[in-house]
């Protein structure tokens, strides 16, 4: 049921054939992560054209200094992610992933995915389809963070992605908008 759920969300970005349908119910693999699970990048074990099912995570960069985070990007129920590159980026040791509930993924296995470009003259298509959505998510979280005010970022931030303040922390989304956690308060009570 998951499985048919992921490929009707993949039909967003364009017709999936039977066969390819038939061949993605088979392939498409399912993840689990914990609540406050923390992941490097390095060690992420999802494949490709991720999406998440169920749950909500974060992208933070840890800095050595005062043990501090700094919150990046958050992705929650019905997103795709972005593939990371499993880690192989030269930040790679210094971002990590945090699951804020527990999380199902669902994708495709790497080793799949070329075959799936090979056989099905749609994929190709729907994936980069999918990959600039995914590319724009994040620039969309990107100008949030760094180009308006606090308030402006925070109701910004509701508007964009509305499951954060139930599943985020006030640390967390401070963190996101680069702001003490007291400011988002008075933001939050309207002060």
């Amino acid at each position: 049921m998951e499985t048919e759920h992921y490929i009707d969300l993949l039909e967003r970005y364009g017709q999936v054939s039977y066969a390819m349908r038939a061949y993605l119910m088979v392939v498409v693999k399912t993840e689990v992560y914990q609540k406050h699970q923390r992941l490097s990048l390095n060690s992420l074990t999802h494949g490709q054209y991720a999406l998440i099912t169920d749950g909500a995570m974060r992208l933070f960069a840890s800095g050595d200094e005062n043990l501090s985070e700094n919150t990046l990007a958050f992705w929650f129920k019905g997103n795709f992610i972005p593939c990371f590159g499993n880690g192989r980026t030269p930040f790679a040791g210094q971002l990590s992933i945090e699951f804020m509930a527990e999380t199902q993924i669902l994708s495709i296995p790497e080793k799949h995915t070329l075959s799936i470009l090979k056989i099905f003259r749609e994929s190709a298509k729907i994936f980069q389809a999918s990959h600039w959505e995914q590319q724009s998510h994040l620039i969309d979280q990107l100008l949030i963070r760094n180009s308006l005010s606090a308030a402006s970022g925070y109701e910004a931030i509701l508007r964009l992605q509305p499951d954060i303040a139930k599943n985020a922390t006030v640390r967390d989304i401070a963190s996101f908008l680069g702001i003490d956690e007291r400011t988002l308060s008075r933001i939050r009570a309207g002060r």
